[in-house]
């Protein structure tokens, strides 16, 4: 198979995978809502905004860690999932114990103590999910079956078991068997395809990894904690309802980030290995990456700001509508966020972890204060204004590290983001005046990739470069693999 097939093919695997999480996992909450309540809808965002917390401490940074280190070094495959494999499910069973002792002095009712536990029982199957080896291996296809898997027996294992039960405890019931499932599936695919084979743990390279991960997982941790404080101080200064409102627009719209943010996912293994061979293809893709993203978060963040009532009346009915204003609040975020990840993704690649950890101690203690001083006055929308202004403070540190690191100039924000930002403006003027989403997004569609040809603002070469790229990277590659093997 050609380069340019190959990574074509990654991409769609990735894109599809995350399509069928989020397609599965927004039926199911729908389901809910519809079933269930608003009420159920919050305890289920809170449990899992709380669980999100542990799942980075359990993951510890070594799944990031060890696609880098894969990727550079395919022939330590084995050692390296190993010894990742016994720190991940040995640190998992301490914190499902120390999970279980702080729910019980936690100031909450018994069946949200219940749903958390539950949950946090799910970090057992996550532990053994190596999916990250084949994202080194730039194999995402298999990675697709895992997830497809695992959310497809979640999404018809919730159905049935809120169907025949109507309570919210077997939600997370649902989530644990379906992750065993994708536990096992990746597992035996892992052995099939690469032939991943478990070692003998080495003391020294377990040593090592774990040192190496203390970056990633110091900046994972602090990152979570401030995109997750949100929800857990909407449930102690508000309530479960004002926590599902806010959940419900909030899980759109990360569900769009992480449609936008497939490029620099996609990529991560050829920017980790081009920051050692080539600079200069390691500068010119992540230009080339950045400008993907800029022509589609900017007018998805507008389209969905003009149509966010009817977004959220399609999806969840009449129910949720009370959070429409604190669902255009966080839409902004689909601007900063892409971004966000993509330099974090090249400051990872290019061994600059402390950037990345102060960025995640400037969210945690920014959002913390915000929400303490917005939440008690303005409820959920003092939340959502929270988090916007946090993540872009941290999005402009970001920059402004990568820029330096890089030697970019300035020049760079008006090459890439100006001329979207003129079309989603003309896009906004016009959809504006159109009450039909059906008809608005169609033709706000239209207007803005018109108005982008019109001002030139779609390079001809945009798809032939990034697949050029792509393809004298992945040729060197294959050559030194092949030099070394011989």
């Amino acid at each position: 198979m050609s380069s340019t097939k190959k990574v074509s093919k990654n991409i769609a695997s990735l894109t599809i995978a995350e399509g069928v999480t989020r397609i599965c996992a927004m039926l199911l909450f729908i389901y809910i809502v519809r079933v269930l309540g608003v009420t159920s809808f919050g305890e289920l965002a809170f449990a899992t905004s709380v669980i999100g917390f542990f799942s980075f401490f359990a993951d510890f940074g070594l799944t990031t860690l060890g696609t880098r280190e894969i990727a550079r070094h395919n022939k330590e495959a084995d050692s390296h999932g190993t010894n990742i494999l016994l720190f991940q499910v040995l640190f998992t069973l301490l914190l499902i114990i120390l999970l279980g002792v702080l729910l019980l002095f936690m100031p909450i009712s018994y069946i949200l103590k219940v749903i958390t536990f539950l949950y946090g029982l799910g970090l057992i199957p996550f532990a053994f999910v190596m999916s990250y080896i084949f994202q080194a291996y730039e194999k995402m296809e298999y990675v697709l079956v895992g997830k497809t898997v695992n959310q497809g027996v979640y999404l018809i294992l919730g159905l049935a078991l809120i169907t025949l039960f109507k309570n919210v405890v077997f939600v997370p019931i649902a989530a644990l068997i379906s992750g065993v499932g994708g536990a096992i599936v990746t597992y035996v695919l892992l052995k099939k395809i690469v032939h991943f084979k478990l070692n003998k743990p080495d003391p020294e390279i377990f040593k090592l990894l774990i040192i190496a991960a203390i970056p990633f997982v110091t900046s994972e941790i602090l990152v979570q904690i401030y995109r997750n404080i949100d929800i857990v101080m909407l449930q102690f200064i508000k309530d479960s309802n004002e926590v599902g409102y806010y959940s419900s627009g909030y899980k759109i719209v990360s569900s769009i980030i992480l449609i936008i943010s497939f490029v620099s996912t996609s990529f991560f293994p050829l920017i980790a290995y081009n920051f050692e061979h080539d600079e200069r293809q390691f500068k010119q893709h992540i230009l080339l990456f950045s400008q993907i993203s800029g022509l589609f978060s900017i007018p998805l963040a507008i389209g969905g700001i003009v149509y966010a009532r009817q977004i959220l009346l399609l999806l969840y009915g009449s129910q949720l509508l009370a959070g429409t204003d604190t669902f255009k609040v966080l839409l902004l975020l689909v601007i900063v966020i892409p971004f966000e990840l993509l330099v974090a993704s090249i400051i990872i690649a290019g061994d600059k972890q402390k950037y990345y950890m102060i960025s995640g101690a400037i969210g945690a203690i920014l959002n913390g204060l915000l929400n303490i001083i917005l939440i008690p006055r303005y409820g959920m929308i003092g939340a959502g204004i929270a988090i916007v202004v946090t993540e872009t403070v941290v999005g402009i540190y970001l920059f402004f590290n990568c820029f330096k690191l890089l030697d970019y100039s300035s020049n760079v924000l008006k090459k890439y983001f100006l001329k979207p930002t003129i079309a989603t403006i003309i896009m906004f003027l016009v959809t504006f005046q159109v009450p039909n989403m059906f008809v608005g997004i169609p033709l706000g569609t239209l207007i803005y990739f018109a108005v982008l040809y019109l001002m030139k603002g779609i390079p001809e070469n945009l798809v032939a470069s990034a697949f050029g790229i792509v393809k004298s990277t992945r040729d060197r590659w294959r050559t030194e693999k092949n030099s070394l093997s011989g």
